[in-house]
């Protein structure tokens, strides 16, 4: 065989079938063997040497069906698959296997030459979905959303696919770790790709979501309705209401057989009750806000507990070295507050908030809630996708059970060689219309810390001292405050953590002083800590969430006026603990031996006390050092 240059037209049988044969552009030696190879490996090898593509390149009939995709495999380099570059198609040997097609893949020169085009259809890619707010959905549009959940997955059935799909989250969540936002991003998509419609969300974070008396608080009406009407089966009930839980049976010791949701949130609640409720939403509202502001994604999947920290930023070596001494990550960022770190704790909040079904990680999915609740937060993790577009992600960690870049399919399958066909965090982590969706303007604005707060006219109070922008402080810095829990780790069972703020030279908080109401002017935020539950086995229950603790930062943005001029050595953090898988309030000596569950004090930035007094609050921190939550002092 010889270079191309001597034959006149291309066929089959002298020339075309010995470029996949015995390529003539590889050292005559190795030309049959690699010949073979390549065969075996589009096609006939066994599983441990082959790729299984179908595409039989010894046989005419097979590369003429597929001559147009192996035309634009082998000009472009992608084919054959090998990472010697001398093995690649040469520019001749392209331009000869694109004439044959064009001259109707002759087989030998006795077939007449017969003028064939190839045709490279135009791909035009679907419209994208849009996700749009649910109080913006009319009547129509509406019904058309539980219809699609309805027809899909049948969610007022056991074996349905309501309930496979409900239970991926069940048994494969992602928790405490880089892959939570890009895991529930993939989640959604799946969903999205069953019931060929975007999935509405709840914009939780409307600036008037905490005015008890707007139609923004609570979980919107079309998750409280009975019926609805389905375009052409007439009235049902409701799907947003009454799907199964999971397998038909609440988490709530009340509840029958579908999801059950916190008391004042539904219909004829103790208006009194419910707006005390609803004010505290205002809370996690301003730690998505926090969250929003930093500037880095995530400690890097699996770097907490793994081996390789740098040494030389250790003060000392004496194994074993206590995980705090190890001060930058691998990036030579300091270890401390993240976006997603952030984000996840008023995540938890809002599943405990809405409870009790979606405040246990095995029952959440089976809420309806749920989906229109993620979409939201999957519409703040694309706000910070978009103002940080070099941030760095550990991109090839696979989201399992998702397949694809479009999440259209998963596999469930433990032992699946080909992990690398499974979505991965770096695919979620692009914009969402490279996924195929977008978001649409929400009915009411966002809430921000700049506008006019609400929750301050409602508390009509002089006890607590709104955080000032640097124009307010005479440009001394932004004054921060953070209670800082420590070794945050998965739980079983779901707990409430309400945070209240004192003087340590004062006494004990009153039964009074310890209502977690907005209004209470020691009351300074909730930590909650989302129950991982029972997963179908306990394999994976184990793989759901690291194994090593985390630091959680609960952003304080209410300051009660009795310790704005106080150190932070000089501030109790007081501590009211719920279980609210039991019910019940869990004592400081239990809790207090639970990884976690104790929280300290910080303050971020000058402080009235640290002014006066000269000194710097706790921790003791050289001019320019790093503080406990990485900036500088």
């Amino acid at each position: 065989m010889t270079a191309p240059d001597d034959q006149i037209d291309p066929v089959w049988e002298d020339e075309i079938k010995n470029f996949f044969a015995r390529p003539y552009w590889i050292e005559e030696k190795n030309r049959e063997r690699i010949g073979n190879i390549w065969i075996k490996k589009m096609h006939c090898g066994a599983k441990e040497e082959s790729y299984n593509f179908g595409i039989n390149l010894g046989s005419h009939e097979s590369v003429k069906e597929w001559s147009r995709q192996i035309y634009l495999q082998v000009k472009s380099g992608n084919m054959p698959m090998t990472e010697n570059k001398a093995h690649l198609f040469p520019k001749e040997a392209v331009e000869r296997f694109h004439l044959w097609i064009t001259q109707g893949h002759r087989k030998t020169h006795a077939c007449p030459i017969v003028d064939t085009a190839i045709r490279f259809p135009t791909h035009e890619p679907p419209p994208p979905v849009v996700r749009r707010d649910i109080s913006n959905l009319n009547e129509d549009e509406l019904n058309a959303y539980r219809a699609a959940i309805d027809d899909n997955l049948n969610p007022t059935e056991l074996k349905s696919k309501w309930q496979e799909l409900c239970y991926v989250h069940t048994d494969w969540c992602l928790h405490y770790q880089e892959a939570f936002l890009p895991w529930h991003r993939a989640h959604l998509m799946y969903m999205e790709s069953l019931i060929g419609c975007g999935i509405p969300y709840w914009n939780w974070m409307a600036e008037d979501a905490s005015n008890p008396e707007s139609v923004s608080s609570g979980i919107p009406q079309a998750f409280l309705d009975d019926e609805y009407i389905h375009p052409t089966k007439g009235k049902r009930a409701n799907p947003l209401k009454f799907a199964l839980a999971k397998d038909g049976k609440s988490k709530s010791k009340d509840g029958g057989e579908h999801p059950t949701r916190a008391k004042p949130l539904l219909p004829g609640a103790d208006r009194r009750e419910r707006a005390t409720y609803i004010r505290r939403m205002n809370l996690f509202q301003r730690q998505i806000v926090d969250a929003l502001q930093e500037p880095y994604f995530s400690i890097p999947q699996g770097y907490i507990g793994t081996a390789g920290y740098p040494w030389a930023n250790i003060p000392e070596f004496t194994p074993p070295q206590d995980i705090k001494l190890y001060l930058y990550d691998f990036r030579g960022k300091v270890i401390g507050k993240y976006f997603d770190n952030l984000l996840e704790q008023p995540h938890d909040n809002f599943h405990g908030w809405i409870g009790p079904d979606m405040a246990d990680n095995s029952y959440t999915a089976f809420d309806p809630v749920f989906w229109s609740f993620h979409a939201n937060m999957d519409r703040v993790f694309e706000t910070w996708i978009q103002a940080h577009p070099t941030a760095q992600y550990t991109s090839s960690f696979p989201l399992r059970p998702f397949v694809g870049a479009h999440v259209s399919a998963i596999n469930l399958s433990e032992g699946d060689p080909n992990a690398w066909v499974h979505t991965t965090i770096g695919g979620m982590a692009k914009g969402c219309r490279s996924l195929g969706y977008t978001f649409d303007s929400p009915r009411v604005p966002d809430f921000n810390k700049g506008t006019l707060d609400y929750v301050w006219k409602l508390a009509e109070t002089e006890n607590m001292v709104l955080l000032k922008d640097n124009s307010e402080t005479e440009n001394k810095g932004p004054t921060k405050a953070y209670v800082i829990f420590d070794g945050v780790r998965c739980t079983d069972e779901t707990f409430v953590i309400d945070v209240f703020l004192k003087d340590k030279a004062r006494a004990s908080l009153t039964e009074k002083e310890l209502e977690s109401d907005i209004e209470n002017p020691y009351f300074v935020g909730t930590s909650t800590r989302i129950g991982m539950g029972d997963a179908a086995t306990s394999e994976s229950k184990g793989r759901r969430c690291i194994t090593q603790g985390v630091k959680r930062f609960l952003p304080i943005s209410l300051i009660p006026a009795e310790i704005e001029s106080l150190g932070a050595e000089q501030v109790e953090v007081v501590l009211k603990v719920t279980n609210l898988s039991q019910g019940t309030e869990v004592d400081k000596e239990t809790y207090g031996k639970m990884n976690g569950f104790t929280g300290k004090f910080y303050w971020e930035g000058p402080t009235a006390a640290s002014e006066r007094a000269g000194a710097e609050s706790e921790p003791t921190k050289a001019e320019g050092q790093e503080s406990c939550c990485g900036r500088k002092s």
